[in-house]
C-alpha cells in the first residue's frame, strides 16, 4: 500500500509518499494480486505523478522561486518539502500540488486497497 501524507501552511508545502501500490499486509491477497494489471497501473500512475511534480518543482527552484526546496525520489518513496519565496511563487506551487494531490485523490477513491491519504 502507498501511504500519502500531505500538508500545507501559509508558506510551506509538504507531501510524502511511501510504499509500493500493493495490497495492504492485512489483506489476504495472493501474490497474483500483487502482479495484477490494476496494481501495476496504480504504481505507474503514482510514479508519473511524482516524477512530473519533481520536474516542475525543480524547474521552479532553478529559477529562484523557492526559499527552500527539498525533493527526494527513491524506489517506493517520494518527498516534496517546498517553501516558496513570494506570493506569486506560492500560487504557482499550489497549482502543482493541487494537480499532484488531485491525481492521488482519484487513485485513492478508485483503488483504496492500493493508496491511502493520511
Amino acid at each position: 500500500m502507498t501511504k500519502v501524507v500531505y500538508g500545507k501552511t501559509y508558506d510551506r508545502f509538504f507531501l510524502e509518499m511511501s510504499g509500493h501500490a500493493l495490497p495492504s499486509e492485512s489483506d489476504t491477497e495472493t501474490e497474483e494480486t500483487e502482479k495484477s494489471p490494476e496494481c501495476t497501473a496504480v504504481c505507474a500512475a503514482l510514479s508519473i505523478l511524482a516524477v512530473s511534480c519533481a520536474e516542475m518543482l525543480e524547474e521552479m527552484d532553478g529559477s529562484g522561486q523557492f526559499s527552500s526546496c527539498s525533493i527526494t525520489l527513491e524506489d517506493g518513496y517520494a518527498l516534496f518539502d517546498v517553501t516558496p519565496g513570494d506570493d506569486e511563487s506560492a500560487g504557482k506551487t499550489e497549482v502543482v500540488f493541487d494537480v499532484l494531490i488531485g491525481g492521488i485523490n482519484y487513485l485513492e477513491e478508485n483503488y483504496p486497497e492500493f493508496v491511502v491519504i493520511e
